[in-house]
């Protein structure tokens, strides 16, 4: 039996095959045992734990923090990938794209002759064109539509109107009529409002633009510095800011005035062309009455014509005394602006004689 004893110094170990082994004589035993002694070197048993524990635990770390780096490189190689990858999609579905647009062919618009854009030469509601208005272009749109409906009608009949209507326009007759009427049609234009001034200030305008040019060494700076500081142009700027102070205001349409000591009415109205006013007249004794408004004519949109007012005067000349066909005539040879010259209807009084205006 080998027995061995460990408490932090030499130990000795005895054996005894035959009793009890504890490093003395034995009872009983009168021979003298063997003895051999060994010397162990060992660390106290928590060191030794501790330093299993630390071990074990750095081992464990190294191979955590291993397999943290391993994930994260896996990580950066898949986003580098997804990167690539949709980078390659996007071109290729750009790629795509543009060939299947390449092989489309292309669209083409469909003329619509019946659609008509707003624009300058086109006429008012009273059926005079605008001013700026090409009478040539106007004609050979006119029978462009006219020769597309020419060309969709199955009619003989039908067929033979537009070719009737054709030949009329191309006619220099009928185109030269057209030209001059549209020629007058402009000059009977009513004036608007006097236009808005941009500035009233343009003298200070110049000025500060003579500052700035002073170090210009441009021939056009120049040759605006020797405009600007004319006589003539300063003195232009100057009336103009002086004009523009002013507020202008439009001709009033209806005003009120003396005359012959009673209170009449001034008033006025555009006559466009051979258009009627709208209005019929009748005779009382001498005088010269409104006897009707027509619904929708000019007189009713104006609303400055009443039911039983009395006309004195039209553009300066008097009507009274003067039966209903005169004044009809003198009406058919104005255009333009006519100024009546009123007395405000009282009452309405039963009409003897009407004539349309």
């Amino acid at each position: 039996m080998i027995t061995s004893h460990q408490n932090g110094g030499p130990g000795y170990v005895t054996e005894d095959p035959m009793g009890p082994v504890n490093g003395t004589e034995g009872p009983g035993s009168g021979a003298k045992l063997h003895q051999r002694e060994r010397a162990v070197d060992c660390p106290p048993g928590d060191r030794v734990v501790r330093s299993v524990n630390s071990m074990v635990q750095g081992s464990r770390c190294s191979a955590q923090m291993e397999r943290m780096q391993q994930y994260q490189e896996e990580l950066r190689r898949k986003r580098e990938e997804d990167t690539n990858k949709g980078k390659h999609e996007i071109d290729l579905n750009a790629s795509l794209r543009l060939k299947k647009l390449a092989q489309n062919p292309a669209k083409t618009g469909i003329d619509n002759p019946t659609f008509e854009a707003p624009e300058a030469g086109k006429e008012t509601k009273d059926g005079s064109p605008l001013p700026g208005g090409d009478t040539a272009a106007e004609l050979e749109e006119l029978l462009e539509a006219l020769r597309r409906v020419q060309s969709c009608l199955v009619d003989s009949q039908s067929q033979a109107d537009v070719a009737l209507l054709l030949g009329l326009l191309r006619k220099e007759d009928f185109q030269s009529a057209l030209a001059i009427h549209s020629a007058v049609a402009q000059q009977m234009q009513p004036r608007g409002s006097p236009p808005l001034p941009v500035t009233a200030q343009a003298q200070g305008l110049c000025l500060e633009v003579q500052y700035i040019l002073q170090s210009s060494q441009h021939k056009e700076g120049i040759e605006l510095s020797n405009l600007l500081t004319s006589p003539h142009l300063q003195a232009l700027i100057q009336a103009h800011d002086r004009v523009a102070e002013q507020e202008l205001e439009p001709e009033p349409e209806e005003s009120v005035i003396q005359y012959m000591g009673e209170t009449v009415k001034l008033v006025r109205l555009e006559k466009a062309g051979d258009m009627p006013l709208g209005a019929t007249v009748r005779n009382e004794m001498d005088s010269v009455v409104v006897s009707r408004v027509v619904r929708g004519g000019t007189a009713e949109r104006s609303g400055l014509l009443a039911e039983g007012d009395e006309i004195l005067q039209i553009n300066g000349v008097p009507v009274r005394g003067k039966n209903i066909n005169e004044v009809h005539d003198l009406l058919t040879e104005m255009h333009g602006t006519l100024t009546f010259l009123l007395i405000p209807s009282s009452q309405n009084k039963t009409p003897h004689t009407e004539r349309w205006w």
